[in-house]
């Protein structure tokens, strides 16, 4: 019973967060619903062979961002670093929907304090369930208002074109790449140590600044267009 759970919630765990980093982005999903199906359930049975049976859950949530960031470099087609900043933003926004259930019911008594180190069990199911559905919730509420970040070009991305770092928006993107990376290696760190105060401060800074940097961007590129615009219309 418990691995049948663990694979149904697994999947859709997989899937939520999935969606959401594409939408958070307004990256094409439609086009790419039959591989990200496909990943979810890739990722699904990798968390299970790593958890349930070679008993290493410390590897887990670190090789699902880079899978991630692989499965949107080669199947999504969209450059690497951006893969890498897209995946970094959307699982610490997914993680912090769970963070914060997680001290709404350790501080009422309802769940364990060390329930971030559990597999299975109903106070895990009390957590799992609930950000599947905001995840869900989330993504459909963007999709129907047509919200999200546009700074990013829709792929497939053009491999063949170096990207110039040495302009201000290159080095914006670079930065929230470092700051998705490091922040990532952060919390898998902090969540396999048992120290929830500390994880939820690195996650909620981490997704902090990478949402500021997000708007920077999408702010830059709005000005850029009007500019595009203004001067092909004089």
């Amino acid at each position: 019973m418990d691995a049948t759970l663990y694979y149904f919630l697994g999947y859709f765990d997989a899937l939520s967060y999935i969606l959401l980093c594409l939408q958070l982005f307004m990256l094409p999903i439609r086009d790419n619903i039959k591989k990200i199906a496909v990943y979810a359930l890739f990722v699904t049975s990798f968390s299970y062979m790593m958890r349930i049976i070679f008993k290493l859950p410390e590897f887990d949530l670190g090789l699902q961002y880079v899978f991630l960031v692989l499965f949107l470099r080669y199947a999504v087609e969209i450059k690497t670093h951006i893969s890498a900043y897209v995946s970094g933003v959307g699982m610490l926004t997914y993680i912090s929907f769970q963070l914060l259930l997680f001290f709404i019911y350790s501080i009422s008594g309802i769940v364990p304090i060390d329930v971030i180190n559990h597999n299975t069990g109903a106070a895990v199911y009390l957590i799992q369930i609930p950000s599947i559905l905001i995840g869900f919730a989330l993504t459909g509420v963007l999709a129907i208002l047509h919200r999200g970040f546009t700074f990013i070009t829709a792929p497939p991305h053009d491999f063949l074109i170096k990207d110039d770092y040495s302009n201000s928006e290159k080095k914006v993107m670079l930065l929230g790449t470092v700051i998705s990376i490091s922040t990532m290696a952060l919390t898998v760190t902090l969540l396999y140590i048992a120290n929830p105060l500390w994880l939820a401060i690195t996650a909620s800074v981490g997704l902090i600044l990478s949402i500021y940097l997000s708007i920077r961007s999408d702010r830059r590129d709005a000005i850029k267009n009007v500019n595009v615009y203004r001067s092909n219309h004089k």
